[in-house]
């Protein structure tokens, strides 16, 4: 993640091919291999791993929900959450640059449905911050703008994204275009 914020996509993609070879199982090595790969533009292949982090997620959900979830696991349980937020976020913008619209709705949508269920869990915290809910709740607008029986909502989504941002140019300005189409 380190690597893809100050812009080695390709040290990114080595580094997270390594925790994938490590430890198969963990969901975050797949995001952060699919994060990679669509920094570099190699959308088909980053599908293919953010579809497995949401697999190897679902997996561990079905842990959680028989109420066996195993200590030594690398997360505690609302880190696990919280980074349910960040693949579903990241399969969300994927699906947006390949066009998927309807995918990427309902990636969002997940997003948005976990925030719902883990945010009020947090005793004075937030699962993710504001800067990161104004660029879900701005994508979400793009591809509900973009989505023929969804593109009535996208105002809202747009209009919510500038108030977790206000000082933030690209957000106001993708809220206007989302406007002025939806």
């Amino acid at each position: 993640a380190a690597q893809v914020g100050a812009g080695d996509y390709e040290g990114a993609l080595a580094s997270a091919d390594r925790a994938v070879a490590l430890l198969p199982e963990y969901p975050g090595s797949w995001n952060n291999r699919a994060v990679s790969l669509w920094h570099l533009e190699k959308l088909n292949e980053a599908t293919v791993a953010i579809t497995t982090a949401y697999s190897k997620e679902k997996e561990i959900l079905a842990t959680l929900a028989a109420e066996t979830f195993d200590r030594s696991y690398q997360e505690s349980p609302i880190l696990f959450h919280r980074r349910r937020v960040f693949t579903a976020f990241n399969q969300g913008s994927i699906l947006l640059d390949l066009g998927a619209y309807t995918a990427a709705v309902e990636a969002y949508q997940r997003a948005e449905s976990i925030l719902a269920d883990w945010q009020p869990q947090l005793a004075g915290g937030t699962l993710v911050s504001d800067a990161f809910l104004a660029k879900l709740w701005s994508n979400f607008a793009i591809a509900l703008v973009n989505h023929p029986s969804q593109s009535w909502q996208a105002g809202d989504y747009a209009s919510r994204s500038t108030q977790y941002a206000p000082d933030a140019y690209e957000i106001w300005y993708n809220s206007g275009l989302i406007q002025t189409a939806a």
